[in-house]
């Protein structure tokens, strides 16, 4: 039987903690960029450019959005994770209720499962 981490090692409860903190400020930084990198991109070029800057802005907004989509799901992931700690629940799995393995949670601090129920 696996013990929580939560009772076994504070330091490293602790040290999970911060590195999903730190996470969320990066993720958090990362997307305040991408914003900002869309509002100047409509004023950087004039309306009379080449033929295909169009289609280039869009493709730039697109990419853009994707990875902002990507890094909305990961901040999701994060503060849902912290909110487990917060509650007691973190490192339990969401399907079986045992103790995600220690090494998959240093890997993957998000996870959700254990894995014998992925």
């Amino acid at each position: 039987m696996q013990v929580s981490i939560l009772t076994s090692d504070n330091n490293m409860f602790d040290k999970f903690k911060d590195n999903l903190l730190r996470q969320q400020d990066q993720v958090e930084a990362k997307i305040a960029s991408i914003d900002l990198e869309e509002s100047s991109i409509d004023d950087s070029i004039p309306e009379s450019s080449e033929l295909g800057t169009a289609s280039w802005q869009e493709d730039v907004r697109t990419s853009r959005q994707a990875v902002k989509g990507e890094l909305l799901r990961l901040s999701k992931q994060i503060k849902n994770s912290i909110s487990k700690m917060n509650s007691g629940t973190y490192g339990k799995c969401e399907k079986c209720k045992k103790q995600i393995e220690l090494s998959r949670l240093t890997l993957l601090p998000t996870a959700t499962l254990c894995i014998a129920c992925m």
